[in-house]
This record gives structure tokens, sequence and C-alpha cells, in this order.
């Protein structure tokens, strides 16, 4: 089975913008869906029958010591926002454009000058420069 994901992170307009932000918005995007993708490990799944047994009808199995441990190395958002609105708030209260925007341009500031090697890129130029005569 073949994914393809193509001319979609970042465009706007019919394919005729790009936007820095929400190429970082898509990214996190496609990153989420590639998780839920994985689906479901039940490698562990006679625990997960204990601690539901053990938590018994009416319980809190969503709260149980175990749930939460299996919970920490899940995906996370590095993006959005998942907490709660009051604490949104008092963090300033950026919408996910802000934040996108202030990931990449965290991103533009620790990029290299030029990704390609110096005597390449003057081989290059020269070549520019004598065909355009």
């Amino acid at each position: 089975m073949a994914h393809l994901l193509n001319e979609a992170a970042g465009i706007l307009d019919n394919i005729l913008t790009v936007s820095y932000e929400k190429t970082i918005i898509d990214g996190e995007l496609i990153s989420r869906v590639k998780r839920i993708m994985q689906g479901i490990d039940g490698a562990d799944r006679e625990v997960n029958i204990d601690v539901i047994r053990e938590t018994g009808h009416g319980g809190h199995y969503l709260l149980h010591e175990s749930t939460l441990n299996h919970c920490r190395d899940r995906w996370r958002a590095s993006l959005s926002y998942c907490g709660n609105y009051n604490d949104w708030e008092k963090e300033g209260a950026r919408d996910i454009m802000q934040r996108a925007s202030k990931t990449y341009n965290e991103i533009l500031e620790a990029a290299p000058d030029s990704l390609i090697d110096p005597a390449l890129e003057e081989e290059l130029e020269a070549y520019i420069k004598s065909e355009l005569r």
C-alpha cells in the first residue's frame, strides 16, 4: 500500500500561495495522522483486561496509574494547544497561527546561510554568469 501526500503542506489559494505558518501546522497534522495510522498496540492486552477487572463497573479506567503510565510516551502536539481555555488565556492566548509563526521564525534563524558546499556554490555561480552573457 502506498501513501502519497502531494501539493498539500503549506498550500493556499489553489496552489498559488504557500504559507510558512500553514506548512508548520500541516506538518503537525500529518504527524498526528501518521500516529493514528499506527493503530493501538495490543501487546499488553492482558494487563489492560486485568486493570479493567480491577477498576470494575463504574470505575475510572482512564485515571488508573497503569493507564497514565502507558500514555506518557504517546504522540504529543508540538504546536496545538491541548490545555484548557483558562490556561491558554493565562499563557498569552496565542492562536495557532501565532505559534506557527514563532516556530518558523526559529527554524529560519537557526538555518545555515547555504546548504550547498561553498566550492560547488562558486562553480554554479560562475556557470550561471557564463550562460547569461
